[in-house]
């Protein structure tokens, strides 16, 4: 797993970097022998652009995930936020990815309740998620923190319709991951089995693509955890998928 505030950011104070320092961290670690995938915690829209991601993406052990937050699919809101890039600019990075794989799995974060915020703003948030068709959203309520910009600024938005507004998004995200998921139905995936459940009945890893896939613990004559294993997706199982062997 590689983590980091801004992990693309990697070898941009070597003045030869050129924009290609992560790129070539990822080419070494991809040509270290051995059966092992990597994983990234998270990429920044700001300090990527599409050519960026796409030298990231072209690696043969890389996980087809990644966390690319937006936290609002207005563009006045990302202004007001300060995030340095747009929807646009944003849906360009998503359309690069799912182009080289329509079943690459994208979460995100988002903030419900800026300070400002419309419910325009908040119907395209709901737009963006549909057309992006994220695997996961992590859905926030803005919370103020004083001696900060956004807890200065007019047109703060009441906790009641904050809460409902949460609700909202977070229902559309929900929708967005099982129509994910649906469309990896009958898709082989690489699994990683990290523990046995409760009950005894299903083991639970993530698939290449980051959904946390379930497979009947009968299936194995020993315990699979911290081996791969490959699994067909079969639709969506309790918070996740189902995976047959």
């Amino acid at each position: 797993m590689l983590t980091g505030i801004n992990t693309a950011l990697y070898g941009r104070d070597d003045p030869e970097d050129k924009g290609k320092g992560f790129a070539r961290l990822l080419d070494r670690i991809d040509a270290v022998p051995g059966d092992f995938r990597v994983r990234l915690s998270s990429l920044e829209p700001t300090v990527v652009s599409p050519s960026q991601v796409a030298d990231v993406l072209d690696h043969e052990k890389l996980c087809h995930h990644l966390h690319l937050s937006i936290q609002s699919g207005s563009d006045p809101v990302l202004k007001a936020m300060n995030r340095g890039y747009t929807r646009a600019e944003y849906l360009e990075i998503v359309d690069l990815i799912r182009k080289r794989d329509p079943h690459f799995g994208i979460t995100t974060d988002i903030i419900c309740g800026f300070p400002g915020e419309t419910e325009k703003d908040v119907e395209d948030t709901l737009a963006l998620i549909k057309e992006a068709a994220f695997a996961r959203v992590h859905v926030f309520g803005y919370s103020r923190r004083d001696g900060t910009k956004a807890a200065a600024m007019p047109g703060q938005i009441p906790a009641a319709v904050k809460a409902a507004r949460v609700k909202l998004v977070s229902d559309a995200a929900e929708l967005a991951a099982r129509d994910f998921i649906e469309s990896c139905r009958g898709l082989e995936q690489i699994v990683l089995p990290e523990r046995l459940t409760d009950d005894g009945r299903f083991y639970e890893g993530y698939s290449g693509n980051y959904l946390m896939t379930y497979i009947h613990a009968e299936r194995f004559d020993e315990d699979p955890c911290g081996s791969f294993v490959k699994a067909k997706l079969d639709g969506p199982f309790m918070d996740g998928v189902r995976g047959i062997c």
